[in-house]
């Protein structure tokens, strides 16, 4: 492997801790580039901010959608990200992640961000912003206080494997007899500035690529199985009704989707103020429909907070679940229909 300095860092780059990291990573490379987009811009530009997008099981949160669809749309925001996001076994697994480490070295060089997901923590993008002759340093949810040694250096070769350095994780692993494997999700990717471009062209994109999803229901990827929109609802209530999904689970599904709604609502009011000849009366009404949807998710999170214990839900508390989500399935749908309306007007 050719030689680099010891350590190179990239100065104003820091983590964004939003709900969903692979959002939060953009948001940090814009920040890093001086680009003035708020968190529910590049949320709503992304389709994210009206996505539901389940795994199979529903109980892996930040899980989906797979992220080349985002970051090709992160384009309209001005960013070209270039990288890779595919699972990958034995050989194969090995070249990506050496690949994938001369790639994070070259762009760091130049003075280009990186981010990575599976690099510290399951599920989680965590930002690159150093690197040296052994490995990776990364911010993430899992940085700074009371993870002790959370910013020593992540081996090149660990890419894929969620290795966090920090002292607890460390031991979690010994206790559990850990033992490294040649597969696992590969997804590394660094961004260069670029023209943005116009916001109507953008929304018509997010828009598109949001209610294209919701019609198709269903997402195969990598051996695993997604539900959207209304199918996610429907999987979820079923779970939900079968008992299948721990106090724990739901807890770790539900933040991150009443944060997308709360930014959904406040990417509609911006476009409401911008004033770009969409009818007012349907920003209007999507407002207050998506404003319902998240105060309705953050009733469930007040419910059920992360960190719950992992067991079964009473009854009772089942039903008052069940009785909320179908409601969030019925508001969900007539909201996806306002934006139907709302891209049939650019």
């Amino acid at each position: 492997m050719e030689q680099i300095k010891p350590k190179v860092e990239l100065d104003n780059y820091h983590f964004s801790g939003l709900e969903a990291s692979q959002i939060g990573a953009l948001h940090s490379v814009l920040r890093y580039y001086n680009v003035p987009a708020t968190a529910s811009w590049i949320y709503g530009m992304t389709g994210m901010a009206f996505l539901l997008v389940h795994h199979h099981d529903f109980k892996k949160p930040n899980a989906g959608p797979p992220e080349p669809q985002l970051f090709k749309l992160a384009r309209n925001l001005g960013l070209e990200i270039e990288g890779t996001h595919t699972y990958a076994e034995d050989e194969q697994f090995r070249a990506l992640q050496q690949e994938m480490w001369h790639h994070a070295q070259t762009a760091i060089h130049k003075g280009y961000p990186v981010f990575a997901k599976n690099l510290d923590i399951r599920n989680q993008t965590s930002l690159v912003y150093g690197v040296d002759a052994e490995g990776y340093y990364t911010h993430s949810w899992h940085g700074g206080e009371g993870h002790e040694n959370w910013d020593d250096v992540i081996p090149w070769h660990r890419l894929g494997q969620a290795y966090c350095p920090c002292r607890y994780c460390l031991t979690r692993r010994e206790t559990a007899g850990y033992i490294e494997e040649a597969r696992g999700l590969i997804s590394l990717h660094s961004a260069k500035i670029i023209q943005p471009a116009e916001p109507l062209v953008a929304l018509k994109e997010a828009l598109h690529f949001v209610l294209s999803l919701n019609q198709q229901g269903v997402l195969h990827w990598q051996h695993h199985t997604y539900y959207i929109g209304e199918q996610a609802y429907k999987g979820w209530i079923q779970a939900l009704e079968r008992d299948e999904i721990t106090k724990y689970s739901f807890s770790l599904t539900l933040e991150p989707i009443a944060d997308a709604r709360q930014y959904a609502v406040r990417f509609i009011s911006e476009w409401r103020d911008l004033g770009l000849g969409l009818s007012s009366e349907l920003l209007d009404a999507a407002v207050e429909k998506y404003a319902q949807i998240a105060a309705d998710y953050q009733r469930l999170v007040q419910k059920y907070p992360y960190e719950q214990p992992r067991e079964s839900m009473t009854d009772i508390e089942r039903l008052a679940c069940l009785e909320i989500l179908h409601t969030l399935m019925q508001d969900e749908k007539q909201a996806l229909e306002i934006l139907v309306q709302l891209q049939e007007q650019i």
